[in-house]
């Protein structure tokens, strides 16, 4: 039988991973033509590991972890690293998208053409 703190532990690890995806997914979706350079490369495979670990670890939590405490290390070890690699990828795809022109100056010339056909407002 396992112990209020336990369930507790559970269900905050499931809740935060399920957070930490959702919030992975838009921002990639609201990223646009940015996305790519997080998608891609070794930003693009840390982000898919990232996945590939949080998924283990909360599959780990909701079934070995309340078993086993060498489980829940383990299903604890695979949601720090899931989470950290997440957080490495989105760095890295950021100063992927950094170096690249494509991703700097087109965002740029497209705001700029949007505030052209706005009357009244001034494009810098």
């Amino acid at each position: 039988m396992a112990t209020r703190a336990q369930v507790l532990a559970l269900l905050d690890s499931v809740i935060g991973a399920f957070t930490e995806y959702i919030s992975v997914q838009l921002l990639e979706k609201r990223l646009g033509m940015i996305a790519e350079a997080v998608q891609e490369g070794t930003a693009g495979a840390r982000l898919k590991l990232a996945k590939g670990l949080t998924a283990a670890g909360v599959i780990g939590a909701a079934t070995v972890a309340r078993r086993s405490r060498v489980g829940a290390a383990l299903t604890g070890a695979s949601l720090l690293a899931g989470s950290g690699f997440a957080r490495f990828g989105l760095f890295g795809g950021g100063m992927a998208s950094a170096q690249d022109p494509k991703y700097t100056v087109e965002p740029q010339r497209a705001r700029r053409r949007a505030a052209e056909r706005v009357p009244g407002l001034r494009a810098p």
